[in-house]
């Protein structure tokens, strides 16, 4: 364990080597790992952060201000610190791109600054995601597959209200509305329901003449959105629309 925190700290050290704007330099590591809490018992994480390394002298203002600025606000960037070289600005922030040289940044401007390193950063390590193919949106569940969720594949019913009705099922026809026992079948495409005997009846009225009938079941259509409904003297459809 204490071997591990060594090289992480000496790792924080590494000199970049010679620095040229554009220019190539040796390879670092851009994740390093580091301890927190400086003690040997403190947990390593291996940051997710990319390094940077900071061009920083003790008597330089701009610097000391970078160093408040990120205690505060932190840092999108692991920092490492180096002294200047002569010739060389501070604070000059130094990063290596994806091919292998370095890039730099000059002079300290607060969050234009850390705005601007981020952007150059991003450009000189572009990240290329696989391209994958479009994925289908989910199918909405039809109405039948919400009703066998709840009622299965098949069962028993009972209608009861609490008064008899007379309903109008079509112009002329009439039906009975009363105490309705029956099966559904939801196990095929068209719901389907069968009455129990009593079945409803109903009158079905032309040229003055009442006809009576009797109900033997339904079925729902889906894709016509429309009721079938069987009786011992013609099959009734019911628009739904």
């Amino acid at each position: 364990m204490n071997t591990i925190i060594i090289l992480a700290a000496l790792g924080q050290f590494t000199d970049p080597g010679p620095i040229r704007t554009g220019g190539t330099g040796t390879t670092h590591p851009r994740a390093p790992i580091t301890a927190e809490g400086g003690t040997s018992s403190a947990p390593l994480i291996a940051t997710a952060l990319p390094r940077v390394w900071m061009v920083t002298s003790p008597n330089c203002p701009p610097c000391a201000a970078a160093d408040a600025w990120i205690e505060q606000n932190g840092f999108p960037f692991q920092v490492t610190r180096q002294a200047p070289r002569e010739g060389q600005s501070t604070p000059t922030w130094i990063f290596q791109g994806g091919d292998g040289r370095y890039w730099q940044i000059v002079g300290w401007r607060g969050r234009e600054t850390v705005e601007q390193l981020t952007q150059a950063y991003r450009e000189k390590n572009p990240v290329s995601e696989p391209v994958s193919a479009p994925r289908r949106a989910p199918e909405a569940e039809s109405t039948v597959e919400t009703i066998r969720r709840f009622a299965g594949r098949g069962g028993r019913f009972v209608f009861v209200p609490d008064q008899p009705q007379t309903a109008t099922v079509t112009d002329g026809v009439t039906l009975q509305v009363g105490e309705i026992r029956g099966r559904y079948d939801l196990s095929g495409p068209e719901p389907r329901i069968t009455f129990d005997d009593p079945t409803p009846r109903g009158t079905a009225s032309k040229f003055g003449l009442g006809i009576g009938y009797r109900v033997e079941g339904a079925t729902w259509s889906p894709p016509r959105n429309e009721v079938r409904i069987a009786t011992n003297w013609k099959t009734i459809r019911i628009s739904l629309e």
